[in-house]
């Protein structure tokens, strides 16, 4: 009876471990696959990387030979931005998208002005990075939290 029972368990046991071992081989190929696959994105990225790079340098220099440049378009922003918040807050509020392009179109520039700033010798990156860090960076955190409180203000109220 005790020769029955230990048998029974060891062949539990065995049938557990083995559950356990057939997981353990499919993620480790799963993983493998899975490594294979990131190594096979990788090098298409880093191919294609060198001739976005020439595509975003040719971009940086036609904003530059049209109306100023990519430094002029980074501070108009802003200052669009900023007098939009000050004279029009409900325009904001009441159209989100607004904000949210103005921002994208903050970031392009400085992204532009990251990839190119090196192509050029005369370029100002101390003027870039006080602007960057300025308090006028700040106006678009600003009116998201005007945004959020307009729409917590406008759901209070239907409730």
């Amino acid at each position: 009876m005790i020769s029955f029972a230990l048998n029974n368990i060891f062949f539990v046991c065995t049938l557990v471990l083995l559950a356990v071992v057939f997981v353990q081989f499919h993620k480790c190929k799963r993983a493998r696959v899975d490594a294979q696959s990131y190594r096979t994105l990788n090098k298409v990225l880093m191919s294609n990387q060198k001739s976005l790079q020439l595509k975003l340098l040719e971009l940086h220099r036609a904003i530059e030979n049209d109306a100023g440049g990519v430094k002029r378009r980074i501070v108009e922003n802003l200052q669009l931005t900023s007098t939009l918040q000050k004279q029009e807050p409900e325009l904001l509020i009441n159209h989100p998208e607004l904000i949210q392009s103005l921002e994208a179109n903050q970031l392009f520039f400085e992204a532009l002005y990251d990839v190119a700033w090196v192509d050029s010798d005369n370029w100002n990156c101390d003027q870039i990075f006080k602007v960057r860090n300025s308090s006028d960076r700040r106006v678009f955190f600003n009116i998201r939290k005007q945004i959020v409180q307009a729409q917590k203000l406008a759901g209070a109220a239907t409730h």
